[in-house]
């Protein structure tokens, strides 16, 4: 095996999973590093991460979102290890725009974000992308308005999800509304036993969501609705 760091070989792998102008794969790892390594104290280190970047820059940071989350928690994993450093939770990694930041440029940081109350939510050592949204709510048969702040944005009967429906006809964990290229929503059934209907077709697979869209799930009706 070769001698040189396997982060240093994370970073590398990176810097192969884009080219062009504009933000750098490479780039973006390194500074995360870099808060990951100024967060720690007393033999921890945090354990979520905002990634803040240009509107400009969303297409091409959003496109390698995935890829980037799972480069850093790789990364973030040799590091913890080789320094003996434990974490809160399971690495967060949230990429958004953000106010005041220049084109091709990033703003990172590193915050301790403990897992309470979210047991079914998110598992043990798992990878959350977390990514910020805005202008956008899910109102139920009753009118009520839940605001939808980011994806993933579980829904189900279960203490635990970002939506509780208290309604037996509706799983633990029923749905899922997750974000993919281009900020297009989508929705996905978890495993429900009476599954989920998007105006009126039964969905067996992730499927995009937009606004106006009727959501069936067991019995309960509900709506994406989002600012122009």
């Amino acid at each position: 095996m070769s001698d040189q760091p396997r982060i240093e070989r994370f970073l590398e792998h990176a810097a192969r999973m884009a080219s062009g102008s504009g933000i750098h794969p490479i780039e973006v790892l390194q500074r995360i590093q870099a808060a990951a390594e100024g967060s720690v104290r007393d033999g921890a280190i945090a354990n979520a991460y905002q990634v803040e970047f240009a509107a400009a820059d969303t297409d091409r940071v959003g496109r390698l979102g995935e890829q980037l989350a799972r480069g850093a928690s790789r990364m973030l994993d040799e590091l913890a290890a080789g320094r003996g450093l434990r974490r809160l939770g399971p690495w967060q990694f949230e990429f958004a725009p953000g106010p005041g930041v220049a084109p091709g440029s990033l703003r990172v940081s590193a915050t301790y974000r403990e897992p309470a109350h979210r047991p079914e939510t998110i598992a043990a050592g798992s990878t959350r992308v977390i990514t910020r949204q805005r202008g956008k709510r899910i109102v139920l048969e009753d009118g009520t308005r839940v605001p939808l702040t980011h994806t993933p944005f579980v829904i189900g009967r279960g203490v635990g999800c970002d939506l509780v429906i208290p309604d037996l006809s509706i799983s633990r964990r029923h749905a899922e509304i997750g974000s993919g290229p281009g900020g297009v929503l989508t929705i996905r059934d978890l495993g429900s036993r009476n599954g989920v209907s998007l105006d009126g077709q039964r969905i067996e697979a992730e499927s995009e969501l937009w606004p106006g869209a009727t959501l069936t799930l067991g019995d309960a009706r509900l709506w994406l609705e989002a600012d122009e």
